[in-house]
């Protein structure tokens, strides 16, 4: 539903999907390759505006999540003033503040290196169990990161 280059029927549950925006504040958490971060306000600003529509999340557990990635120290700071691996850090963390059914992941860890890349995936397992939610990653290098069944690596 983001753009309409596609023909065909998109299906949700067995049922015909006709309000895509419904379907992805409820269903789908993104982080797109281009994060779609407003950088010209803080990473504090940038995940209460998606925290503040489903209170998913709290606080405090938002810090945590920050903390465990290693960012938490940029919670005033305009997103501008962060490096690319940071800035992907605050996205995934920010995709996290909702409920999802599928959390959809393109390029995430391009701009990690390993230890940053263990602990993102560790956090997205966490995450995805506790939602009871299926993962769909997209990567242009295979990666052991995940224990996934993957259907098709270019």
């Amino acid at each position: 539903g983001i753009n309409n280059l596609y023909s065909g029927k998109v299906l949700w549950d067995n049922n015909l999907a006709e309000d895509y925006n419904l379907i992805r504040q409820n269903h789908l958490s993104v982080v797109f390759q281009d994060l779609r971060l407003i950088q010209d306000i803080s990473v504090q600003d940038n995940i209460e505006l998606k925290n503040q529509l489903t209170q998913h999340k709290s606080t405090d557990e938002i810090m945590q999540m920050l903390q465990f990635l290693g960012v938490d120290m940029h919670w005033h700071k305009m997103t501008h003033q962060l490096s690319r691996g940071e800035q992907q850090r605050v996205a995934i963390v920010r995709a996290l503040c909702m409920p999802f059914s599928f959390l959809v992941l393109d390029e995430v860890m391009s701009h990690l290196d390993e230890q940053n890349r263990l602990k993102v995936a560790d956090l997205i397992h966490q995450e995805c169990t506790k939602n009871g939610a299926g993962l769909v990653m997209l990567n242009l290098y295979k990666d052991n990161y995940f224990k996934y069944h993957s259907f098709y690596h270019l």
